[in-house]
């Protein structure tokens, strides 16, 4: 490379022959023997289906429904968004990720998996950008490609999935608004979305799926798995079914607060 007067860079090429795209300094990013190096390319991480949540019971019938709306084999009325609300701790995403597994073991997404918290009821919530930005890095698309604009990179972010073939499942957890969550929405295609809130999102078009809290039969089923498998000869629950009604009646039937108090009583041995 040499400067051809002028301020002007110029960059010469000697000895060979040269076939195709010539790659000039700034785009170099290691070089090892004489021969030029490019980029890696963005990873991929399309497996973000966080792990089971320990002792889930009590959720048969909602857990069926949803997970049926997953299926990407449906007709043309197939439902694109599943949309679950329900007060906090009530567990809205142990349901979504339990689906999500189910939906995986059926084979249903071989194209992956995404999953995104949004926490959309604290002080500083993803902005639907932020969010954008996040999935199409998740995709494999470079940092320098994603476009500065919400509505820009939901456009990109749609015409990625659109060249994805498998189907992929998208869970947006903790929403608080469609707003948060509306530009998250693939094209048509096979693809799924689970979006969780304690709203009733009912503007997005979604099959809606409202959690009620878990009646004290199924909140003591949850104590005594929770205990189970910490250690399977754990019998405190079922030696003494009328109290352990009494406390999952205390924790007004929220797996949240039933969790707690199950991990509570393993410390207390």
């Amino acid at each position: 490379m040499a400067d051809g007067g002028g301020g002007e860079t110029r960059s010469t090429i000697s000895g060979g022959i040269q076939k195709g795209p010539v790659l000039i300094g700034r785009d170099f990013r290691n070089v090892q023997f004489g021969d030029i190096v490019q980029a890696a390319a963005a990873p991929v991480a399309l497996a973000q289906l966080p792990a089971l949540v320990a002792g889930f019971t009590g959720r048969g019938a909602e857990l069926a429904e949803i997970t049926a709306l997953l299926n990407p084999a449906g007709g043309a009325g197939a439902v694109v968004v599943s949309a679950v609300a329900g007060l906090a701790g009530v567990g809205k995403t142990a349901l979504a990720v339990q689906a999500g597994h189910a939906a995986r073991q059926a084979g249903w997404f071989p194209g992956g998996v995404l999953f995104l918290d949004l926490h959309g009821y604290d002080d500083a919530p993803v902005e639907p950008g932020q969010a954008l930005d996040a999935l199409l890095r998740a995709l494999g698309v470079a940092a320098e490609y994603i476009p500065p604009g919400a509505e820009e990179r939901a456009g990109l972010y749609r015409s990625v999935l659109a060249r994805i073939s498998d189907p992929v499942l998208i869970i947006a957890d903790n929403a608080s608004s469609e707003a948060q969550v509306r530009l998250l929405l693939p094209g048509p295609g096979p693809h799924r979305v689970v979006v969780t809130s304690r709203h009733t999102l009912a503007g997005l078009g979604a099959r809606l799926l409202d959690v009620a809290v878990l009646d004290d039969e199924a909140g003591v089923a949850l104590l005594d798995r929770a205990l189970r498998d910490a250690r399977p000869g754990d019998n405190r629950i079922g030696a003494d079914r009328r109290g352990a009604a009494r406390l999952a009646g205390i924790c007004g039937g929220l797996p949240l607060a039933l969790q707690i108090t199950a991990a509570l009583l393993k410390a207390d041995t």
